[in-house]
């Protein structure tokens, strides 16, 4: 019966068209409910319980369902179903070569052809209680901490050899980065504490602050150039207050930013962003500046992922997956941040020709344009003309992203479909 259905499912969620998902981990299937009809679905790549996904500089992408593993190169357009004894618990991860790593309880699988076949990596014989979180810094350099009492290891050599960093570390996943010949670690649980490990000479430094301490752990995040900052929500005042540390210096407070309450904060090389379910915020050194996404569906609850690479994924309601264009670090400069500019394109749908309607000066900065494909696949690009009129009449049919751009950077994004 439809009661047994419901209280015998692990999730529970409503699409957009009012189709209700029910997932029963225990025995890995679906149940999708459309007019009153119950159907048993398998996860499969179209039918996805997503857990995470990755994407590598060699154009590698590895996406980890609730039983699944698929991989394929960016420009490809159907996944390859690599493993079914995935489960919940496991995790992926690229290191910037394009090796795949995939963590489970008591090793590391790991692949050079994308996950096709895998060799093992065993975890630190010294390690009490093998469940592990990884952080893979660097090619060949790994990172591994306990889930439930805190020991941590690194590794130079692919996991040939272990060394213990003699660092406490009070949560399951802390925040690690690999900076020069330092790592860098940053521990929010039981209290703050900034880290770290010089790998040269093994020396460890580490700095605590007690005064963050609250119920609510802080959000912390590290630039490439060994830049901490963290969110912090001070229970008493109701606000989400701002900080930011770097070793040699005091930590310093950067303000109270009411629109960042509920936010995912990541930084893509030396770039401090901060995901909402609507909207997105890039830090200038002083401020957030709002941007809209584009062309992601405004319903559902979304997961937010920067990849090896720093592709921007969005996971929709478990199901739905969605990439950035660009890298989000891609010619960006956070000396002249500004909002993109507001252009409109017709017809749309399109015939043989694309107008654009923009104004006169956002027309004098524009000097180049790319078409996309839904596909994230770059089709055509050219300079931009003060006409505004693009020849769309060589594409197939089908859903096109249409990117203008000012010396390099994004400088606009609409999407058209071409009939």
């Amino acid at each position: 019966t439809s009661g047994e259905l419901v209280e015998d499912s692990d999730k529970m969620w409503i699409d957009h068209e009012g189709q209700i998902y029910l997932l029963n981990e225990g025995k890995d299937h679906y149940t999708i409910v459309s007019n009153g009809v119950y159907e048993k679905q398998f996860p499969d790549i179209n039918h996805p319980d997503i857990v995470s996904i990755d994407e590598a500089g060699n154009d590698h992408q590895v996406v980890l369902t609730s039983n699944n593993l698929f991989s394929k190169a960016t420009g490809d357009d159907q996944w390859v179903e690599l493993d079914s004894l995935t489960t919940l618990g496991y995790q992926i991860q690229y290191s910037p070569r394009g090796d795949l790593y995939m963590v489970r309880e008591k090793d590391i699988l790991y692949s050079t052809d994308n996950g096709h076949s895998f060799t093992t990596i065993f975890l630190p014989t010294e390690m009490l209680i093998p469940s592990v979180y990884l952080e893979v810094l660097d090619d060949s350099i790994l990172f591994v901490v306990s889930r439930f009492i805190g020991e941590n290891f690194y590794s130079l050599n692919n996991g040939l050899d272990w060394i213990e960093t003699g660092i406490g570390i009070y949560v399951d996943r802390p925040v690690v980065k690999m900076v020069g010949q330092e790592i860098l670690i940053a521990d929010p649980g039981y209290e703050l504490r900034f880290s770290k490990k010089e790998i040269t000479t093994g020396e460890t430094t580490t700095e605590s602050f007690d005064d963050l301490e609250g119920p609510f752990e802080p959000v912390v995040t590290i630039l490439d150039d060994g830049t901490f900052y963290l969110q912090s929500y001070d229970i008493f005042e109701d606000v989400h207050k701002y900080y930011r540390f770097r070793f040699g210096e005091a930590l310093t407070f950067l303000g109270n930013y009411p629109q960042l309450g509920s936010v995912t904060l990541a930084s893509s090389g030396n770039l401090l962003y901060a995901f909402s379910q609507d909207k997105y915020f890039l830090f200038n050194g002083q401020n957030f500046i709002t941007y809209d996404y584009s062309n992601l569906p405004n319903w559902g609850n979304k997961q937010f992922i920067i990849s090896e690479n720093d592709h921007l994924y969005v996971i929709q309601n478990q199901t739905g997956l969605y990439r950035s264009f660009e890298p989000l670090s891609f010619t960006i400069s956070t000396k002249d941040l500004k909002e993109y500019i507001d252009f409109g394109v017709f017809p749309n749908p399109a015939g043989d020709y694309l107008f654009l309607s923009l104004s006169e000066d956002d027309r004098q900065q524009v000097d180049s344009y790319e078409i996309i494909d839904q596909f994230g696949r770059l089709i055509s690009q050219s300079p931009f003309t003060m006409y505004g009129t693009i020849n769309v009449s060589k594409l197939t049919k089908g859903l096109y992203n249409l990117i203008l751009r000012e010396d390099g950077a994004i400088a606009g994004i609409k999407s058209f479909i071409k009939n």
